[in-house]
């Protein structure tokens, strides 16, 4: 065999290759702080959607509430021409106030003679107070009125149909502090 020689051709360039990386070897330093930047914006947004929307309880109170003040004016009515009052309606139809009432309990259940005081409130009675009677014997309701209140007295045993009254309404000594005492029995 013949030993080979080498033979130069055009064809190839003979230059030496050298490779060039695409990617550099080592990051900026801008594009690090970049991304370091966009991961803190995230937690933070992150943060923020979480607390908003896992903290919507309806049991706390709202502390930026703040109370608010109506003004009300005063108006004044100008009357144009004298016309007379209207008719009271059933409602206003109340009981003239003026005696001085007590309403004892006499048969010591709790709460009856605030009852009957609430009624003759109702009606129209503004001087009513309450008390206990001398015992808890009573049965039926007893009315006590002073001679200068026995019409009122009347007109109040017949408005008061719940109750069931003795016969007489018996006479109230004069130096009482009332002019008229119900006592609310059994």
């Amino acid at each position: 065999m013949d030993p080979v020689e080498p033979v130069e051709s055009p064809v190839f360039d003979q230059t030496p290759i050298r490779s060039y990386s695409t990617m550099p070897t080592e990051p900026k330093s801008g594009s690090k702080k970049k991304w370091i930047v966009i991961l803190v914006i995230a937690i933070a947004i992150s943060a923020i959607f979480y607390f908003r929307f896992t903290n919507t309880s309806s049991d706390v109170p709202n502390p930026t509430a703040t109370p608010t003040t109506a003004i009300i004016e005063p108006t004044t009515e100008v009357a144009t021409s004298p016309t007379e009052a209207p008719e009271p309606t059933v409602a206003e139809k109340k009981i003239s106030t003026g005696p001085a009432i007590q309403v004892q309990n006499g048969s010591g259940a709790e709460g009856v003679a605030g009852k009957m005081q609430t009624v003759l409130q109702d009606a129209g009675y503004d001087s009513v107070e309450t008390g206990n009677a001398d015992n808890f014997d009573y049965t039926g309701a007893t009315i006590k009125a002073k001679d200068s209140s026995m019409a009122t007295a009347e007109k109040i045993k017949t408005q008061l149909t719940d109750y069931t009254f003795g016969a007489e309404i018996t006479t109230l000594s004069e130096d009482s502090d009332y002019d008229i005492i119900i006592i609310v029995g059994k």
